[in-house]
Formats: C-alpha cells, structure tokens, sequence
C-alpha cells in the first residue's frame, strides 16, 4: 500500500517477495534462539539486533533495485518497523 501511495512501480508480488526474502534472517535467529535457549539476555539483544539489520538491509538493497532512488528510503521504512516489531517479537518468545 504504502509503494502505492508513492507511485512507485512495485507491485504486490514484488513486496510480498521482499519481505519473505528479507525475512531469512530473522527466522535464522529464530531457529537459533530456540536451539540455544539458555543463552543470556544481553547475547540474544544481540543476535536479535544483528537478524534484525541484516533484514533491514536486505529489505533496503531489494527495494534500491525497484524504486525511484529518492523513494527508496520512504518505502523501506515501514518494512524496517516491521522487522523491529519481528524483533521484538522474537525476544519476547
């Protein structure tokens, strides 16, 4: 909705598969966690922070590719809110 509001040629499918791409390494950190449960707090703010920017920047270099370079960073913001949320999320858990 959001690249339709900037006129931005990405479609649904191009942004559904953006954030499926995007979302690897979060479900890597997942899958991680989960495996090292016992694991101290402040090591899992740590791996959650670094899922959490790589798919920040994976999000940011696939949209670089398909929106308008002054669009890029209004597009890729709320997919970075999403992948925070994720991360909050995923630290909760």
């Amino acid at each position: 909705l959001n690249s339709r509001l900037l006129r931005t040629p990405l479609t649904f499918l191009q942004g559904a598969s953006v954030i499926g791409y995007a979302m690897f390494p979060m479900n890597v950190s997942a899958v991680f966690l989960s495996l090292f449960y016992f694991l101290p707090k402040f090591l899992r703010i740590a791996v959650i922070l670094i899922a959490v920017a790589c798919a920040i920047k994976c999000g940011f270099e696939t949209v670089k590719c398909i929106a308008p370079k002054e669009k890029v960073f209004l597009v890729t913001y709320p997919l970075a809110l999403f992948y925070l949320g994720l991360g909050c999320f995923l630290f909760s858990c």
